[in-house]
């Protein structure tokens, strides 16, 4: 068994170092999207403490998105090389570090050696996929891989609080992909407190008020971002379904899902605290799985965020039909 995981973390490093051959040959390049750029034209410290201070005056949607940048585009400038290049560079290094967050929860739903087949999917989607959607993609590994840490009690509520806001702030290249986020983390508190009632840890409510004042602070920046979003199709939440998934089926269908859905959702809610009792994997994946395909009918990456929570879903499940009955015993969690 460890000879075979030792195999296919080398397998993984091989793929990863052929990919940064890639990168480094320019064969593959992240370029900076032009919300970044036309922002700020010059990268030293001034132009960025002037161009914060005018987009906060001027309530500007982008500010999480030039803050998460700019260091890129800083370190170019000193070491005078290109800045598409070194974001490249530093893309590699995120999807190098989302390879290893999914090995590690594979050996984790698993309970033995990781899979492959995962990590070596999100590889090749990645080098099909802009900076923004590799980004928002870290963030929300980063999240679901924390949300394994804290329910398997393998780290402090200070440096969780500190590691789930980071995986948000790497969501905010996108208004969708950034609810997600936001609405992952709200679902995952609300599945964990209604998985242990009537017992309520107060470590948890400790988190929750912090999130609860977090999200309070983060409101004007969420405004900003959903009435952007609104001014470009008019003010009209058809035309932004219209942009996602209403390009594939009609609206009146998106419509009607909705509304049976909502009609449900008592029974659906009940159906995944069940779920959420017999094993942690969904109480990990469910959030981000849940948020995303509501909130992304309104854009297709929104829609496509949730990829790291699908597969270690999938990983779970395939598992579980390998090794056949013993996966019906379900783990109560106390």
């Amino acid at each position: 068994m460890i000879k075979k995981a030792t195999l296919n973390y080398s397998i993984v490093f091989i793929c990863l170092a052929i990919y940064f051959v890639f990168v480094v040959t320019g064969i593959k390049e992240f370029d900076i999207w032009n919300q970044i750029t036309d922002i700020i034209s010059e990268p030293s410290i001034g132009a960025f403490v002037s161009a914060v201070a005018n987009m906060v005056l001027n309530k500007h949607a982008h500010l999480f998105r030039l803050i998460l940048v700019f260091p890129v585009l800083l370190a170019a400038e000193v070491l005078s090389i290109d800045s598409n290049y070194l974001f490249s560079l530093v893309l590699w290094w995120l999807i190098s570090m989302m390879s290893l967050m999914l090995m590690r929860l594979s050996s984790y739903v698993r309970q033995s050696c990781p899979a492959l087949w995962s990590p070596l999917l999100l590889i090749g989607v990645s080098i099909f996929m802009n900076g923004r959607g590799v980004l928002g993609l870290f963030g929300i590994t980063l999240i679901i891989y924390n949300f394994y840490r804290n329910t398997e009690g393998r780290i402090g509520m200070k440096k969780f609080f500190f590691m789930i806001l980071t995986g948000c702030f790497f969501c905010s290249v996108s208004s969708g992909v950034f609810s997600v986020s936001l609405c992952s983390v709200m679902l995952f508190f609300i599945l964990k407190i209604s998985r242990d009632f009537p017992v309520v840890k107060k470590t948890y409510l400790k988190l929750i008020g912090l999130f609860g004042l977090t999200l309070v602070a983060l409101i004007p920046e969420m405004k900003k971002l959903i009435q952007k979003n609104l001014d470009f199709y008019g003010g009209s939440f058809i035309e932004m379904i219209n942009h996602g998934v209403g390009n594939v089926v009609s609206v009146s269908f998106v419509l009607t899902i909705a509304a049976i859905l909502f009609l449900v959702s008592p029974i659906i809610f009940v159906k995944i605290r069940s779920l959420v009792r017999q094993h942690p994997v969904y109480l990990i994946t469910f959030p981000a799985i849940f948020a995303s395909s509501t909130i992304g009918v309104f854009g297709f990456l929104t829609l496509f965020i949730c990829l790291p929570a699908v597969l270690v879903l999938i990983d779970y499940s395939v598992y579980r039909l390998k090794i056949g009955p013993r996966s019906n015993q379900a783990t109560e969690i106390a």
